[in-house]
């Protein structure tokens, strides 16, 4: 199949935009994904040990009023098996879908796959510091016209923006 192009980005955003829309009006708050798979781990080791979730700060806020709230109660988990399966069929549909390691040509596959391991960890550590991530705080964030999100927007376009140079050559 042969690959064809991405979308406009003018296109892409006001979809993101209509979607955000129609997820207030359905359901009244706005859409995040980094809390779906925090309640996901809740509800898998709540499967164990319902006193250790119980007992934690952190995770007693996924207990209902009769025990664990099931993971298929929770809205966010719906948008992330959405997002994997929009992405999937977003490659299948345009062609890309094969396994491929994108970096630089001065960058070992090692390197960057080391460097993602630990990129991740610092974005699922920072998500869950911020209290939500670029869709739940951005998106939905300034889509509410919430001060906290249109700060967390322009942190992170700074953020991005001033961190590009030193990652600059991974990708050249």
């Amino acid at each position: 199949m042969q690959q064809r192009g991405y979308w406009g980005t003018l296109i892409g955003g006001f979809l993101v935009g209509t979607t955000l829309f129609i997820f207030y009006y359905v359901s009244g708050a706005g859409f995040g994904a980094s809390g779906g798979f925090s309640q996901l781990s809740s509800f898998i080791i709540a499967l164990f040990s319902k006193s250790y979730i119980a007992s934690n700060g952190y995770t007693a806020s996924s207990l209902g009023d009769h025990g664990v709230t099931h993971i298929l109660y929770n809205r966010i988990f719906f948008i992330d098996i959405g997002i994997f399966i929009g992405g999937f069929v977003s490659a299948l549909i345009g062609g890309r879908l094969r396994f491929s390691t994108d970096k630089g040509s001065s960058t070992s596959t090692s390197y960057r796959y080391a460097m993602a391991f630990f990129g991740g960890i610092l974005i699922a550590y920072s998500t869950r510091y911020a209290r939500g991530c670029t869709s739940g705080q951005g998106l939905a964030g300034a889509g509410a016209f919430s001060v906290g999100g249109w700060l967390f927007l322009f942190c992170v376009f700074a953020g991005v923006y001033l961190t590009a140079r030193l990652f600059r050559r991974q990708w050249l």
